[in-house]
């Protein structure tokens, strides 16, 4: 489901709901290494404005890219979901130093993970497969007082919802349709908040992400998502199926 040639290109249009493009991206595969049965490809992500120009920190610096790391075992994919979902997963204090500020305040930190975090997408699936389930609890609270202060929970369910022919400036390809739902609830003093997410994501078979993005209630692609523009290896430019 992913291209794992190095040199590999993929530039991808960021649109608005409205299907007019708003920036561009622009993936490149620069290392694929093999350790035992996996194989780890690095891949270096950067960002353009609407006229495809870099974009720049507050000094006007070029911002360097992103880097990500792709996984594939016996031809599954792995993402990771900290990626994916723009840094709503994972522990908010981390370090040995955050933990010991917060006990220097009388309070402690807990975190819990139930399920697998990893974003797999396998080789073999059909329409109607759930491929992740998994459910994240961070808890601030009080030692002296025994309360909590902040709850959080995240709750992340990735299913196969169909198989469809995408059309794209890049050509058209048969894709599987991926969406994952992501349901959030946060609990401080007596206020409660609760926060409903989707994500769809059409793959295909060697090119991997063809399009992705928020959508609304509707199922309609929300401002900001991405679809793939054109692809090419380091040897020749690549034909859609």
């Amino acid at each position: 489901m992913e291209c794992a040639i190095e040199g590999t290109e993929k530039q991808y249009r960021i649109c608005n709901r409205k299907g007019t493009a708003i920036g561009y991206g622009r993936s490149v595969a620069e290392r694929c290494v093999k350790s035992g049965d996996t194989l780890v490809v690095t891949q270096l992500e950067y960002e353009f404005d609407e006229h495809y120009s870099p974009l720049k920190d507050e000094f006007g610096n070029v911002l360097p890219p992103d880097t990500t790391r792709v996984r594939i075992v016996a031809a599954d994919v792995i993402y990771p979901y900290a990626e994916l979902l723009g840094g709503m997963l994972g522990r908010v204090w981390n370090t040995p130093e955050q933990l010991e500020a917060l006990r220097a305040k009388g309070q402690a930190y807990r975190y819990e993970l139930r399920g697998d975090s990893d974003y797999r997408i396998p080789h073999d699936m059909t329409v109607g497969d759930t491929l992740s389930r998994f459910c994240q609890r961070d808890e601030l609270y009080s030692l002296k007082k025994g309360k909590c202060i902040v709850d959080s929970s995240l709750e992340v369910i990735t299913y196969v919802a169909d198989r469809e022919m995408l059309v794209t400036p890049a050509g058209r390809f048969d894709c599987f349709k991926l969406i994952t739902v992501f349901s959030g609830e946060s609990k401080v003093a007596f206020f409660r908040l609760r926060d409903r997410g989707t994500m769809a994501v059409w793959v295909a078979s060697g090119i991997g992400f063809v399009r992705m993005g928020e959508t609304d209630r509707k199922g309609r692609m929300k401002d900001g998502y991405m679809e793939l523009l054109n692809i090419k290896t380091a040897e020749a430019p690549q034909s859609a199926q």
